[in-house]
């Protein structure tokens, strides 16, 4: 089915292209968001309102294609997301694949996937977000943060 959001380039729209980013979709499931979810009980109090980038959590895709751009490439009906925009950039001299979710037309989850890090990589990226959030607490055993106002962020990690 041909999304009605319109990103970069057709040349996206191929097969191979298609099945790149559906192997890149986090999370895949309901199970796992369930497993995400049930990981916020050992969360750390965050010091500061968690948000991505100048979105608000319920924005229309109108709205986050107006903030952040066309999306690179866009896939419906994966998972619990009714609709998925792609985004690729660099942050610090890591590439990084953006992930924004919607469900009923609602923008309700982000996710970045760094790739090529190692695992030093991983844990400068983690402190960092620590340091940023819970100012530099202990980390080692939480894998989430959450805010007053109940948003987020969960950490996963592939081990090389």
């Amino acid at each position: 089915m041909k999304s009605k959001y319109k990103y970069s380039d057709n040349t996206y729209d191929s097969l191979d292209r298609r099945q790149y980013y559906e192997r890149m979709i986090f999370p895949k499931s309901d199970s796992l968001f369930n497993e995400i979810l049930q990981s916020k009980k050992n969360a750390l109090p965050a010091n500061i309102l968690i948000a991505f980038k100048k979105l608000h959590f319920g924005d229309s895709p109108e709205i986050v294609s107006r903030k952040l751009g066309k999306p690179r490439f866009v896939m419906e009906s994966q998972g619990i997301s009714s609709l998925v925009f792609f985004y690729k950039e660099k942050i610090n001299a890591h590439r990084v694949i953006i992930q924004v979710h919607f469900l009923d037309e609602e923008f309700f989850c982000a996710s970045y996937t760094f790739r090529y890090e190692n695992n030093a990589h991983r844990l400068s990226i983690i402190k960092m977000l620590f340091e940023k959030y819970c100012n530099g607490a202990a980390f080692e055993k939480h894998t989430s943060v959450a805010d007053t106002l109940g948003n987020s962020i969960f950490l996963f990690c592939a081990v090389a």
